[in-house]
């Protein structure tokens, strides 16, 4: 129920940006990559090492040389959870699952004329639903392994303009802190295309 009301709330604000793009100015794609967990995110669980995330977006321009995006993404890592529980040691195979939506505003720093080549820089924020799934079928007495989270990230990328076809290709660089446990940091690197709707 957590997880569907965080979607929830974010397919309304993808639908409403959406609705206020101009004519030709939409951009949607894929992207993936990985991201690597510096810190706990829930008592146990150790740091999460990297996992592998993919996902989908949407850009649109605020101003000529701000765009804002929103994209959604899952990403996932396995680890050792080990725990006392009940004054007894505690250990199995966990998986660590993230559906995140994020909100993005992105600077164009350098977009030389008459290149295809472009480098930027962005802030936001995100929402996060996050699942523990542990491998044993077994009960932790005051542990939730179900929370919606919120995070803070900065961004920064290079992008490619494919002069013949109506697509960008870029790579970008994600450092992002999660408000949960000891307030884990994450460091992302992904590519992605999209097309640009012109």
């Amino acid at each position: 129920m957590k997880h569907q009301s965080c979607g929830a709330i974010a397919g309304a604000l993808a639908a409403l940006l959406i609705a206020t793009v101009p004519a030709g100015a939409l951009q949607i794609g894929v992207r993936g990559g990985y991201a690597k967990a510096d810190g706990e995110i829930f008592d146990g669980s150790g740091s999460l090492g990297s996992g592998g995330l993919y996902g989908l977006v949407g850009s649109l321009p605020l101003l000529p040389m701000i765009d804002l995006e929103f994209a959604y993404e899952r990403y996932t890592a396995d680890f050792d959870f080990d725990r006392v529980v009940q004054d007894q040691p505690f250990s199995t195979d966990a998986e660590y699952l993230d559906h995140s939506y994020l909100l993005t505003a992105k600077l164009s720093l350098v977009d030389p004329a008459g290149t295809p080549f472009g480098l930027y820089a962005g802030a936001g924020g995100s929402l996060h639903a996050i699942d523990l799934e542990l491998d044993d079928d077994f009960d932790l007495p005051g542990f939730d392994t179900d929370e919606n989270e919120f995070a803070w990230h900065i961004v920064a990328g290079l992008d490619l303009r494919l002069p013949s076809l109506p697509m960008l290709l870029y790579a970008e660089y994600r450092f992002q802190e999660l408000d949960i446990g000891d307030k884990p940091r994450f460091n992302s690197i992904y590519a992605g295309l999209n097309l640009v709707l012109e």
